[in-house]
């Protein structure tokens, strides 16, 4: 059960960060908040996941 919870949770954060969660400028550029890297750090969510996950798993 607790891993299909991560799954579910991990799962919407990714399609959420990779695509909505950003902003349009005058030229109409996107600029997603995570830079393209969603993993790259435990500032998201998906990174913060990710530690939490294979800190229980070790």
């Amino acid at each position: 059960m607790y891993n299909s919870i991560s799954v579910v949770i991990f799962h919407f954060s990714w399609k959420m960060q990779s695509a909505v969660w950003g902003s349009i400028s005058d030229q109409v550029v996107v600029t997603h908040i995570t830079g393209g890297n969603f993993a790259q750090s435990s500032i998201t969510i998906n990174g913060w996941l990710r530690y939490f996950l294979w800190a229980q798993a070790s």
